[in-house]
């Protein structure tokens, strides 16, 4: 929705506006969009499930059909409505953002949470979608997803961060990428 005023603004239209910064007023309101709060439950928190799709109508509603299957076959409420949209930043692709609500209290919430996540990165790369930005619980599950060549683009990566990062103190696992020392003790036990 396209919000127009005319200059000088009022008082009140200043309230109505939703991205303040983007007429250089200065405000806080940025970091609160998407958080604790809003329109996610439970409200305590949230993790952002973001896959990248092809800019194309019919893959869109392709992911809209593959994810409403997903959460139903999971036993929960999907976020996505025929009216639900990707953003379209990017000029060659679009990002699907669905959120998940994190609880303080309720335990086996955030557990189903985890599951469905996990679920959604796999049917993301069936499709041959990536995810955005995980959040750093589900960053070693994403990463195991780009398999061609043998874990190529894993490989290569671990390769520039022990050259460049040998004592592995550089955000260690950031992006599903570990050290030597903390990923030969992964291997061995079974949770790469």
């Amino acid at each position: 929705m396209v919000q127009e005023f005319a200059l000088p603004m009022s008082a009140e239209q200043i309230k109505q506006m939703k991205h303040k910064v983007s007429l250089g007023i200065p405000n806080m309101e940025i970091f609160w969009l998407s958080t604790r709060g809003e329109t996610i439950e439970p409200k305590d928190g949230h993790v952002w499930f973001s896959p990248i799709i092809p800019r194309d109508g019919r893959e869109l509603l392709k992911c809209q059909e593959v994810y409403i299957d997903v959460f139903h076959e999971m036993g929960m409420p999907s976020p996505i409505t025929p009216f639900a949209h990707p953003r379209s930043w990017m000029y060659h692709a679009f990002c699907f953002m669905l959120g998940f609500g994190n609880s303080r209290t309720d335990v086996e919430h955030n557990k189903k949470m985890r599951k469905v996540y996990r679920k959604m990165v796999e049917v993301a790369a069936a499709n041959g979608w990536g995810d955005y930005r995980a959040a750093p619980t589900f960053q070693d599950d994403v990463m195991n997803t780009y398999s061609f060549n043998n874990h190529i683009l894993r490989r290569f990566i671990e390769q520039l961060k022990d050259t460049i990062d040998p004592n592995g103190i550089i955000a260690p696992g950031r992006g599903g990428i570990w050290p030597k020392y903390v990923r030969d003790s992964r291997e061995k036990g079974g949770k790469k």
